[in-house]
């Protein structure tokens, strides 16, 4: 078992190499699954697909293809940032405070509906914020 996943991880090397130096592409993927507006396919230069890996269009990571479903995939940090989904976390009572302090502020100064703290755009705006946080410290 040990050899088929180091020969899987050695395989899906070499294909990300491929992917890096543009010998491969991303298909867009046609599928019922909204997954597929994240991810793709693998294909050589003549447009035939590699079986069995699929891509992340926004990181290039690789995954290895499951004819059972979508399941894997939809763990990936990408899909879920596509998602607008953010993480429930406990935020200390001072920090509350700032936030809605500065949201207050901001709603006011710029004729801007409270509401406007719903919105999908700027939530997506905030996670990339977020991940850029978490990259960088």
């Amino acid at each position: 078992m040990e050899d088929n996943d180091a020969s899987e991880e050695s395989r899906k090397e070499v294909f990300h190499q491929q992917l890096l130096r543009g010998e491969l592409k991303i298909s867009e993927k046609r599928g019922r699954s909204k997954v597929w507006t994240v991810f793709g396919r693998l294909v050589d230069a003549n447009g035939d697909e590699i079986s069995g890996m699929v891509a992340c269009r926004t990181c290039q990571k690789l995954y290895k293809s499951s004819a059972h479903g979508t399941s894997n995939l939809v763990k990936h940090k990408c899909y879920v940032n596509s998602r607008g989904d953010l993480k429930k976390i406990d935020i200390d009572s001072e920090r509350k405070r700032k936030i809605t302090k500065a949201v207050t502020e901001w709603s006011v100064e710029n004729c801007r509906p409270f509401s406007i703290v719903q919105d999908n755009g700027l939530r997506k705006v905030l996670n990339i914020f977020l991940e850029i946080g978490m990259h960088y410290g």
